[in-house]
Formats: structure tokens, sequence, C-alpha cells
């Protein structure tokens, strides 16, 4: 402004400074901006139920329905994960007839391969660590992951153990860690993407941690284990410092669980500052209805409600937007409503920061 403003001038321009300087921002409200440029992914964590687990518990109870049985409830599982419409999600308990190995009809890959939403399955085997394909490798109630290729472009990924040995299906043995009393092929499946439309970059982990001896005796020391040597190697050899990333799964800890807390950023040292998106929503209003209504993430058998929450979402790096519990049930082979799952996924949408 000239010298030769006028007073009137002069004292406009100041007031628009001011109101300029004071005037209430998306970021100074707690707002994640939502415009047109803003990166958003939507995220699911399912664990399948393995069809070697269906038929070990549904044959003992003659009384529940057979529709629960991978082949009879493919169709209602395929429903559900075109509906939900994720951009990327971390699966739990693949096994040979999920993948497409066996049962080629019913399998969920071929299933979604052939839909026109074009997802792409990346899973390395929990039992050889060998990148797994419809013909080659070995599933044992697998994680795996399964994206948009035309959201999502897979730049690397892998499998580490939570054994102890992060290279290897095995136990490490420690003073109060007794390797017997656990599943050594429990595995964490992780992928390295960019995000197409932005090339940005994350990571995804999704896992499946213990909870039972082989003997079926809960034991949460095993699961407590498992939880640490997760957060250990993802934050120090997998997700490099400054990369946002998601880790997701079947962790078989609820939030009162010694291992759950092993997931926060409690712990003096770690690079990364993970936290559970259904917290944050809670605390933020950003929950969908079926976690509204409830935030319990598990069935039985015999479809009844379980208690806990032990399916979760965490993050670094990324602003949650929403988080939900979907509980719908589906329809199977004659035409009956079933649950697709012993689990309800969880579904995010996420802003990359």
């Amino acid at each position: 402004m000239s010298n030769n403003s006028s007073p009137a001038t002069k004292v406009l321009y100041v007031l628009l400074i001011i109101a300029s300087c004071t005037k209430s921002t998306p970021e100074s409200a707690g707002v994640t901006p939502s415009g047109s440029d803003a990166v958003t992914l939507k995220v699911g964590s399912y664990n399948l139920w393995t069809s070697d687990s269906r038929k070990k518990y549904l044959t003992q109870y003659p009384e529940v329905s057979r529709q629960r049985y991978w082949k009879p409830s493919s169709g209602a599982m395929l429903a559900m994960v075109k509906d939900m419409d994720c951009d990327v999600f971390a699966f739990q308990e693949i096994c040979d007839s999920i993948y497409g190995k066996k049962g080629n009809a019913s399998s969920l890959k071929n299933l979604l391969e052939r839909d026109s939403k074009g997802y792409v399955w990346a899973i390395w085997s929990n039992v050889d660590g060998a990148r797994v394909s419809a013909s080659e490798g070995k599933l044992s109630y697998s994680p795996g992951i399964c994206y948009k290729s035309a959201v999502l472009t897979l730049l690397e990924g892998g499998v580490f153990w939570l054994g102890g040995n992060p290279d290897a299906p095995e136990f490490v043995r420690t003073a109060d860690f007794y390797p017997e009393y656990g599943d050594p092929k429990r595995a964490c499946v992780w992928a390295r993407f960019r995000h197409n439309a932005s090339g940005k970059i994350f990571y995804l982990l999704s896992a499946h941690l213990d909870t039972q001896s082989f003997g079926g005796v809960y034991y949460p020391v095993v699961n407590k284990e498992n939880c640490k040597n997760l957060m250990t190697h993802a934050d120090k050899v997998i997700v490099p410092t400054g990369i946002p990333s998601i880790i997701a799964g079947d962790m078989n800890a609820s939030p009162s669980n010694d291992g759950y807390k092993l997931y926060l950023n409690k712990n003096s040292g770690r690079l990364h500052k993970w936290f559970d998106v259904c917290n944050y929503a809670s605390a933020s209003g950003l929950l969908g209805p079926g976690a509204t209504e409830s935030q319990v993430t598990i069935n039985s058998y015999k479809e009844t409600m379980g208690s806990s929450r032990i399916d979760h979402v965490f993050v670094d790096g990324f602003t949650p937007l929403s988080y939900d519990i979907i509980r719908d049930r589906y329809p199977t082979a004659d035409g009956s409503l079933h649950w697709p799952s012993d689990h309800f996924p969880v579904v995010v949408t996420l802003a990359l920061d």
C-alpha cells in the first residue's frame, strides 16, 4: 500500500489483515481437509474363517446351519466384500479353498477377480515364505492382502513370523515364554503400495495372532509374545521412518489384554506412532452405525454375538475419517441369511497426511 493512501483505506487494510490471521481453518479446528486433492483410502480388515475351522466346529453341532460351510457361504462372502467396496483388504485365515487352489467354483479369489472391481491378491506363505499363486505355495491359516489394481500398485511385499524368529515359523524360547503352547506358523504379510492417483507410498500389514495352545487352553502369554514381536519387527525393520503405515488384522486381543497394549506407542524408543482407529473415531464422533451399536467384532459358530473387539486397525501417518463394523447378513446357497464369517469386518476410511 502506498504512503498516499487515505486513512480510511489504511484502516480497512489493517482490518482485512487481522481477519485473515484469525480466520478459522479446517486444520486449526481439528478437521481434516476433504477437498478434491485429498488422498483418501478405504481399508477393510476381515477374518474369512478358513474352511477347515468351519468344518471342525460345525460338524460337532448338527443343529447349526450347514450353510455356514465355506462352499454354500462363498456367495454371501462375495456379496459382502463387494458391498464394502474397499480399496484394499487385510484378510486372515486364507486357505486353499478360499484362495482357489481347491474348489475353484467357490474360491473368493476367483469370484473377485472375475468381478469388474479388479481385485488382485498378494499372499506370501506362512508355511515356507514363498509368494503364493493359484497353483504354487502352501497356505495354512494364512493372512494376506487384496487390493484394487486401479487404485494401488504393489511395489514389494513379504511375510515374517511372530514366534520370535521373524525369518522362520518357529518359537524362540524366553524365560517366560513356552513355545509348546502356540502355533509357530502365526505370521504377518506386509506390502508396500503406491497410490496410483497421487504417487504417495504407504505400507499395509495384515496379521493373525495366536491365543490358544494346541490343546485349546487359553494362554495369553503366547498372544502377548506375538504382539511384541509383530510391533518390534514392523517398527524396526519393515516400515521406514516417515512412511505412512497401517497394521490390521485379527489380533486375538481385546483392549483389556496385555498384548493389545503393546500396539500403542507406550514403549520408549519406538520409531512410529501407531494408534487405534476405533479409539480415535470414538473420541471424534466418527463411528459408523455398526460400531455405534456395538464394538464387538466376533460371533460364534452358532451365530450368537461375542463380547470382544479383537480385530483392530492401527495407523501412523493417516488421519481417520470413519470407522465401522459391518454386521449385515447375506443370502447363502439356499437363500437363507447368515453372517459370512465368525468375525465381522472392520472398515475404515483414512486420509493420507
